[in-house]
This record gives C-alpha cells, sequence and structure tokens, in this order.
C-alpha cells in the first residue's frame, strides 16, 4: 500500500527490517555497526508502531465520516438545512440504541444482582461513545461535516473512506442543542 509522501510503508518498513536483523547476525555482537544496525531497528519500529496508532487516534472521526457518508449518499440531497443536519447528528448519535437497551436488559435479567456492561465489549464501547456523543451535543460541541454547503457534500462523496489525510479537507462545524433533553428528542444514557 502507499502512504503520504515521506512516511515509509509497511511493507517497505518489514522488508528494511528484515535486512537490517540479517546484517545484525552476521556482525560482532559489540561492535559500533551492531550498535548502530540495532539503533536504526529500534526507530524502524518505532515508525511502525507510528503508523499502526495513527489510525486508531482517528478512528471516532473516521466512523463518524463513514456514517455520515453513507447518509449522503442514501438521501442524494445536494443541501441540507440546519434542521436537517440537527436530526442527523441526533440519528448517528442513536444508532447503536437498539443493542445497547438488549445489552442491558440481558444484563438486569433473570438475577438479583445487577450485571454490569464490560467497558471492554463492543457494547460497553458504543455506550461509552454514546455517552460522549450526547455529551458533546447538548453542550453545542458536536463536530460534523457541514451538510449546508454543497461543496462540502460533494468532497465527502467524493472522499475514499479510511483516508485521514483527506479527511482533513472537509469542513466541519459545531452543532447541538442543549433543550435536546428536556424536549424528548435525546435520551440520557448512564454508564452501567
Amino acid at each position: 500500500t502507499k502512504g503520504a509522501p515521506g512516511v515509509k510503508t509497511k511493507v517497505k518498513i518489514d522488508s528494511v527490517r528484515g535486512m537490517k536483523i540479517k546484517k545484525l547476525n552476521a556482525m560482532h555482537p559489540k561492535s559500533r555497526k551492531a550498535a548502530k544496525t540495532h539503533k536504526e531497528l529500534i526507530h524502524i519500529d518505532k515508525c511502525a508502531l507510528h503508523i499502526q496508532t495513527k489510525d486508531l487516534k482517528w478512528k471516532p472521526e473516521l466512523t463518524k465520516m463513514h456514517w455520515f457518508q453513507k447518509a449522503v449518499w442514501m438521501d442524494a440531497k445536494d443541501v441540507y438545512t440546519r434542521q436537517e443536519l440537527n436530526d442527523l447528528a441526533l440519528e448517528f448519535i442513536c444508532r447503536n440504541d437498539d443493542e445497547i437497551m438488549e445489552a442491558k436488559a440481558a444484563a438486569f435479567a433473570g438475577s438479583a444482582t445487577i450485571k454490569r456492561i464490560a467497558p471492554t465489549s463492543q457494547v460497553g464501547m458504543d455506550l461509552a461513545n454514546r455517552v460522549h456523543d450526547q455529551e458533546q451535543y447538548t453542550n453545542v460541541s458536536f463536530k460534523v461535516p457541514d451538510l449546508t454547503n454543497s461543496k462540502v457534500i460533494r468532497s465527502l462523496k467524493d472522499w475514499k473512506t479510511g483516508n485521514v489525510d483527506q479527511m482533513r479537507n472537509i469542513k466541519t462545524i459545531l452543532i447541538g442543542n442543549k433543550d435536546a433533553v428536556q424536549e424528548g428528542k435525546l435520551i440520557l444514557m448512564e454508564n452501567s
């Protein structure tokens, strides 16, 4: 796979690392060349780790952009109003509510003791994301692509899913509604 200019790709790193290990095995373990090669191997490992964790850092944003990209493809609209954008954001926040409710019901059913949903399980992570997104929405700091602009919709449609570098070119805005909970549009979820 190709990476951004100046960034080593995983295939190249693996092949270079393999060559360095072969050279290291042929050298005397306490020589200066062996120390230099060992230092280079550590640097290559750090580069590989950086490339692997780069995607993890942006994963929530990638998931959000991918979801909005699918919504734009399905709706086939040129421009959204501010209210439609708010409704889409609420739909995004509540997308996993069915699974969360089923998991909560299963945890409370059939026993006298209350079982907690494991935070490392998929449902636990969905619940944590739901609570985080809900807090952002009620604080009017929920970041979504600016679908009120036709250029942004075109760039979102053209965006190659998963490309972090291209994702930064999509203009985003902050939306939310402090009164969403009182109006009944957003049901409060608690981490349990």
